[in-house]
């Protein structure tokens, strides 16, 4: 579970990957892991992490279909 929240825009190109905090959490989130290794809390409703993961699903989109 995370307790604090970054409200920091973080670039795209440093983050490696992310998980889901547990259902069971208090306030849900995303656990960015950084390239460099560091973890931090984002609150999945931030606009700036909508529209990473709307960019990522545009990117990872395959043509035609």
């Amino acid at each position: 579970c995370c307790f604090n929240f970054s409200e920091k825009r973080i670039a795209p190109q440093r983050i490696r990957c992310y998980k889901h905090t547990s259902s069971t959490c208090s306030r849900r989130g995303l656990i960015l892991k950084m390239k460099k290794g560091r973890e931090t809390c984002v609150l999945q409703t931030a606009q700036w992490i909508k529209d990473y993961f709307k960019n990522v699903k545009q990117q990872t989109q395959v043509p035609g279909t």
